[in-house]
Protein backbone atom coordinates (compact mmCIF):
# COMPACT_ATOMS: atom_id res chain seq x y z
CA UNK A 1 0.00 0.00 0.00
CA UNK A 2 1.65 3.39 -0.97
CA UNK A 3 1.74 6.24 1.74
CA UNK A 4 0.92 9.92 0.81
CA UNK A 5 2.45 12.48 2.21
CA UNK A 6 0.77 16.51 2.23
CA UNK A 7 2.79 18.95 1.99
CA UNK A 8 1.67 22.22 3.90
CA UNK A 9 3.15 24.15 2.41
CA UNK A 10 0.97 25.88 -0.57
CA UNK A 11 -2.09 24.63 0.98
CA UNK A 12 -2.95 27.82 3.15
CA UNK A 13 -4.24 27.95 6.95
CA UNK A 14 -6.48 25.52 8.57
CA UNK A 15 -9.30 27.74 9.61
CA UNK A 16 -9.97 28.00 13.26
CA UNK A 17 -13.01 26.25 14.89
CA UNK A 18 -14.86 28.16 16.60
CA UNK A 19 -18.21 27.39 19.04
CA UNK A 20 -20.28 29.27 16.51
CA UNK A 21 -20.03 26.40 13.84
CA UNK A 22 -20.86 23.96 16.36
CA UNK A 23 -24.41 22.79 17.27
CA UNK A 24 -25.54 20.18 19.40
CA UNK A 25 -28.25 18.10 19.52
CA UNK A 26 -31.39 19.10 21.09
CA UNK A 27 -33.04 16.94 23.66
CA UNK A 28 -35.88 16.55 20.97
CA UNK A 29 -33.88 15.35 18.59
CA UNK A 30 -31.95 12.65 21.10
CA UNK A 31 -32.99 9.02 20.28
CA UNK A 32 -35.26 7.15 22.63
CA UNK A 33 -33.61 5.88 25.35
CA UNK A 34 -31.16 8.47 25.44
CA UNK A 35 -30.08 9.79 29.12
CA UNK A 36 -31.04 13.77 28.90
CA UNK A 37 -30.41 14.74 32.73
CA UNK A 38 -29.49 13.21 35.96
CA UNK A 39 -30.01 14.65 39.59
CA UNK A 40 -28.60 13.35 42.28
CA UNK A 41 -29.21 13.81 46.05
CA UNK A 42 -26.55 12.43 48.65
CA UNK A 43 -26.88 11.73 52.41
CA UNK A 44 -23.70 11.17 53.77
CA UNK A 45 -22.42 10.14 57.08
CA UNK A 46 -24.29 10.41 60.12
CA UNK A 47 -26.62 13.03 58.63
CA UNK A 48 -30.11 10.83 60.47
CA UNK A 49 -33.28 10.25 60.14
CA UNK A 50 -35.32 8.76 62.99
CA UNK A 51 -39.11 7.82 62.71
CA UNK A 52 -41.38 5.54 64.86
CA UNK A 53 -44.54 6.97 63.44
CA UNK A 54 -46.91 5.11 60.61
CA UNK A 55 -45.53 7.28 57.58
CA UNK A 56 -43.87 10.25 57.31
CA UNK A 57 -41.51 11.85 54.54
CA UNK A 58 -37.02 10.46 55.04
CA UNK A 59 -35.66 13.96 55.80
CA UNK A 60 -32.86 14.71 52.81
CA UNK A 61 -34.14 12.03 50.39
CA UNK A 62 -35.77 13.63 47.80
CA UNK A 63 -34.88 15.44 44.45
CA UNK A 64 -36.62 17.54 41.64
CA UNK A 65 -36.64 17.13 38.15
CA UNK A 66 -37.92 19.27 34.88
CA UNK A 67 -38.72 16.81 32.22
CA UNK A 68 -38.15 18.06 28.77
CA UNK A 69 -41.11 16.49 26.91
CA UNK A 70 -44.24 15.06 28.47
CA UNK A 71 -43.16 11.94 26.50
CA UNK A 72 -40.48 11.34 28.40
CA UNK A 73 -39.92 9.10 31.08
CA UNK A 74 -38.09 9.26 34.50
CA UNK A 75 -35.70 6.10 36.38
CA UNK A 76 -35.39 6.55 39.64
CA UNK A 77 -32.48 4.92 41.43
CA UNK A 78 -32.36 4.71 45.45
CA UNK A 79 -30.39 3.13 48.05
CA UNK A 80 -30.89 3.56 51.53
CA UNK A 81 -28.49 3.15 54.52
CA UNK A 82 -30.23 2.16 58.02
CA UNK A 83 -30.40 0.54 60.93
CA UNK A 84 -33.08 -0.65 62.92
CA UNK A 85 -33.62 0.42 67.15
CA UNK A 86 -35.81 -2.49 67.83
CA UNK A 87 -36.73 -5.90 66.72
CA UNK A 88 -39.81 -6.91 64.56
CA UNK A 89 -41.16 -6.57 60.70
CA UNK A 90 -42.60 -3.10 60.55
CA UNK A 91 -40.72 -1.06 58.05
CA UNK A 92 -41.85 0.05 54.39
CA UNK A 93 -40.07 2.45 51.98
CA UNK A 94 -42.18 3.86 49.71
CA UNK A 95 -41.66 5.91 46.61
CA UNK A 96 -43.53 9.14 46.09
CA UNK A 97 -44.15 11.83 43.10
CA UNK A 98 -45.05 14.77 44.78
CA UNK A 99 -47.90 13.18 47.13
CA UNK A 100 -48.53 10.42 44.83
CA UNK A 101 -46.85 6.44 46.25
CA UNK A 102 -45.61 4.66 42.89
CA UNK A 103 -45.75 1.56 44.96
CA UNK A 104 -49.14 0.93 45.15
CA UNK A 105 -52.05 1.85 47.08
CA UNK A 106 -52.11 1.79 51.13
CA UNK A 107 -54.62 -0.96 52.16
CA UNK A 108 -55.71 -0.95 55.75
CA UNK A 109 -52.20 -2.31 57.40
CA UNK A 110 -50.96 -3.53 54.51
CA UNK A 111 -48.79 -1.31 52.37
CA UNK A 112 -47.04 -1.84 48.98
CA UNK A 113 -43.00 -0.81 49.01
CA UNK A 114 -41.00 0.84 46.71
CA UNK A 115 -38.19 -0.98 48.13
CA UNK A 116 -40.46 -3.62 50.30
CA UNK A 117 -40.78 -4.46 53.83
CA UNK A 118 -37.67 -4.16 55.79
CA UNK A 119 -36.98 -7.44 57.37
CA UNK A 120 -35.90 -5.75 61.05
CA UNK A 121 -35.76 -9.23 62.78
CA UNK A 122 -32.48 -9.81 65.08
CA UNK A 123 -30.78 -6.69 63.81
CA UNK A 124 -31.78 -4.32 67.12
CA UNK A 125 -28.74 -5.88 68.66
CA UNK A 126 -26.24 -5.50 66.17
CA UNK A 127 -25.42 -2.21 67.17
CA UNK A 128 -22.57 -1.69 64.57
CA UNK A 129 -24.62 -2.77 61.59
CA UNK A 130 -25.72 -0.96 58.78
CA UNK A 131 -27.79 -2.32 56.57
CA UNK A 132 -28.74 -1.36 52.88
CA UNK A 133 -31.76 -1.50 50.20
CA UNK A 134 -32.16 -0.62 46.71
CA UNK A 135 -35.00 0.08 44.35
CA UNK A 136 -35.99 0.61 40.74
CA UNK A 137 -38.33 2.33 39.68
CA UNK A 138 -39.33 3.54 35.62
CA UNK A 139 -42.10 6.42 35.77
CA UNK A 140 -44.25 8.36 33.49
CA UNK A 141 -44.90 11.57 34.72
CA UNK A 142 -46.47 12.92 31.75
CA UNK A 143 -45.39 16.50 32.49
CA UNK A 144 -43.13 19.25 31.39
CA UNK A 145 -43.10 20.50 35.23
CA UNK A 146 -40.85 20.40 37.94
CA UNK A 147 -41.53 17.28 39.80
CA UNK A 148 -40.44 16.00 43.45
CA UNK A 149 -39.55 12.19 44.20
CA UNK A 150 -39.31 11.38 47.55
CA UNK A 151 -38.81 8.47 49.99
CA UNK A 152 -40.83 8.36 52.87
CA UNK A 153 -41.25 5.62 55.66
CA UNK A 154 -44.19 4.00 56.52
CA UNK A 155 -45.01 1.38 59.47
CA UNK A 156 -46.98 -1.58 58.98
CA UNK A 157 -46.71 -3.38 62.25
CA UNK A 158 -46.04 -1.21 65.70
CA UNK A 159 -43.67 1.37 65.37
CA UNK A 160 -40.60 -0.18 64.69
CA UNK A 161 -38.11 2.94 64.81
CA UNK A 162 -36.02 3.46 61.39
CA UNK A 163 -33.06 5.60 61.46
CA UNK A 164 -31.27 6.56 58.16
CA UNK A 165 -27.78 6.84 57.36
CA UNK A 166 -26.17 5.88 61.59
CA UNK A 167 -25.73 2.72 63.17
CA UNK A 168 -27.63 2.12 66.43
CA UNK A 169 -23.87 2.68 68.22
CA UNK A 170 -23.81 6.23 66.67
CA UNK A 171 -20.40 4.91 65.57
CA UNK A 172 -20.26 4.99 62.06
CA UNK A 173 -22.36 6.19 59.15
CA UNK A 174 -23.35 5.50 55.41
CA UNK A 175 -23.91 7.27 52.35
CA UNK A 176 -27.64 7.07 50.84
CA UNK A 177 -28.88 8.39 47.23
CA UNK A 178 -31.81 9.48 45.38
CA UNK A 179 -30.94 9.18 41.51
CA UNK A 180 -32.92 10.46 38.96
CA UNK A 181 -32.55 10.06 35.27
CA UNK A 182 -34.97 11.85 32.64
CA UNK A 183 -34.87 9.09 29.46
CA UNK A 184 -36.14 10.37 26.12
CA UNK A 185 -39.71 8.70 25.14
Amino acid sequence: MALTKVIGSGLGAIPAISGANLTGLTDGQMPAGSVLQVVQTVLVGTATYSHSNTSGDISGMSADITPSSSSNKVLVMAMLCYHTTSDGCGNVIQLKRGSTNLGGANEGTTFNGFMGIINNHGQANDTGQIYTTNGQFLDSPSTTSSTTYKLTHAGVAGTTPLVVNQNEANTMGGISTLTLLEIAG
